[in-house]
Parts: structure tokens; C-alpha cells; sequence
């Protein structure tokens, strides 16, 4: 039932039992039919780099959610980007425009 109202009005994550908005596997189900439930997920699954790594795999926009910590994290981006190229645009400006990063984008 939870799942069903949550993919019709994805802001109802915010009044459901926190648990929910902490469990990752649920949450992941939800976004495969509504992306946009993950403006409502609590902040410690953004720390999650399994999470993260999921729902960036489903709507690249999830990692400008992910926790600042992972969003500077160089290897765990630079994993994500060679696995979605496209991603490059939602990376940080300070890896986005990073040398280093950048060349070892295009080595591998």
C-alpha cells in the first residue's frame, strides 16, 4: 500500500514511518516507477555508497543528492562517470574542471 501511494505523490516518503525513508532496497523499488521519490529519502542513505551508486545508475540527477563527502569522493566519481559518461555534468565543479580527474577519465 506505502508503495503505491508513494509512487503517486512521492512527497507522502516524507510522512511515512522514517524507516522507510532509510531502507534502501525499498526505496530503490519505489524509484524504478517514480524517480522523483528521491528528493524524499532521509540523508543518511546519500552516504550510502551502494545506494548512491544504484539510484545514480537509475536517474543520474540522484547524485547531486548523494552526501558532500561522496560528491568529492575522486574514485568512487570517477567509477561512476566511466560507467555513465553522461554523469560528468552532475559531478561537482571541483572534479568537473579537475585535471587530474579528468585525464584519468579518458586513460582507462
Amino acid at each position: 500500500f506505502m508503495a503505491a501511494t508513494i509512487q503517486q505523490d512521492p512527497s507522502a516518503l516524507s510522512f511515512a514511518a522514517p524507516a522507510l525513508g532509510r531502507d534502501r532496497e525499498f526505496v530503490l523499488t519505489v524509484a524504478k516507477v517514480c524517480p522523483a521519490v528521491f528528493e524524499h529519502v532521509d540523508l543518511e542513505l546519500w552516504s550510502d555508497r551502494a545506494f548512491v551508486a544504484a539510484a545514480s545508475a537509475m536517474d543520474e540527477e540522484a547524485l547531486t543528492f548523494a552526501s558532500p563527502a561522496l560528491q568529492d569522493d575522486r574514485e568512487f566519481i570517477l567509477a561512476l562517470v566511466k560507467r555513465a559518461p553522461s554523469m560528468l555534468r552532475r559531478v561537482c565543479s571541483q572534479l568537473r574542471f579537475d585535471y587530474k580527474f579528468l585525464l584519468d577519465l579518458v586513460r582507462e
